[in-house]
């Protein structure tokens, strides 16, 4: 993230020589919470649009989820952009403490590309740690979001519709996308974690998750794939898991996907089946 705080100050500073310093606390806190409420929301909306444009507009006969034959489409959508967005800025109050002192050196993000052979090792090494580290939490994290007394003040607003657009991914009570998003953050207070890596990371994660709730599956077993999330919001005591089927398999809150589309040519499956 450190990344684009400095292109945002470089940016900046001509316009603002007065008030932009990269190196000031007072304009570090600034701009980590613009990149993380503001930015937030580009990428939520210029993401989210290409997948529904794509998806339920330009490749609707094709790939349309039967789901929302008889919804009011962009209606829903509306709805869903709206409960994203009022809730965005505040998640970005939560979670600045983590970018911010992060920037000021209290995590261990470090910035040295790896050059040995053992460096890049551990480059790799670590990408997969902060996956099952994440896919861990957020697993306890979701389906602790599920229980009566949370769901019913906090993750049911994401539950507002059963079934999903791209435009759903974000839809959700600040301190829900908080509960799921600091785990992210708090990997690289505790392993050391290149910054290049991290900003991959946040753009991967944020990605996933739009994708995971288009409602085109194309079959998978391991990876928690749109099949299986688009249960979750069918039936939500199934399939918790953000990445991987694996904690849902292990804790019995595993149901197989249904697989809506052929992997070779994109082609409607005829009959749903099943991804055991």
């Amino acid at each position: 993230m450190d990344i684009v705080h400095d292109f945002i100050c470089d940016v900046a500073q001509p316009f603002f020589p007065d008030y932009v310093d990269k190196e000031s606390w007072k304009t570090q806190a600034v701009v980590y919470y613009l990149i993380l409420s503001v930015g937030g929301a580009f990428f939520y909306l210029f993401f989210a649009s290409i997948s529904f444009y794509h998806s339920f507009v330009f490749k609707r006969e094709k790939y349309y989820p039967e789901s929302l034959n008889d919804v009011d489409i962009y209606k829903q959508a509306k709805t869903e952009i709206g409960i994203a967005l009022s809730s965005l800025w505040k998640m970005g109050f939560l979670m600045w403490p983590g970018a911010f002192f992060s920037h000021r050196g209290y995590s261990k993000i470090y910035k040295k590309w790896p050059e040995t052979g053992s460096e890049w090792q551990y480059f790799v090494l670590s990408n997969i740690a902060f996956l099952l580290f994440t896919d861990f939490l957020i697993y306890w994290a979701h389906r602790g979001l599920h229980h009566p007394w949370l769901y019913r003040r906090i993750h049911k607003l994401h539950h507002a519709y059963q079934y999903t657009t791209p435009f759903s991914s974000h839809a959700f009570h600040p301190v829900d996308g908080f509960a799921q998003g600091s785990p992210y953050y708090m990997f690289v207070y505790l392993v050391p974690f290149n910054n290049i890596q991290f900003l991959i990371m946040f753009v991967v994660v944020n990605m996933w998750t739009i994708n995971i709730h288009d409602q085109v599956d194309f079959g998978n077993k391991l990876l928690s794939s749109t099949g299986h999330h688009t249960i979750h919001h069918a039936d939500f005591w199934y399939n918790y898991g953000q990445y991987t089927t694996f904690w849902d398999r292990l804790c019995g809150t595993y149901m197989p996907a249904v697989q809506t589309h052929n992997w070779n040519d994109g082609s409607r499956v005829v009959t749903s089946k099943k991804v055991e």
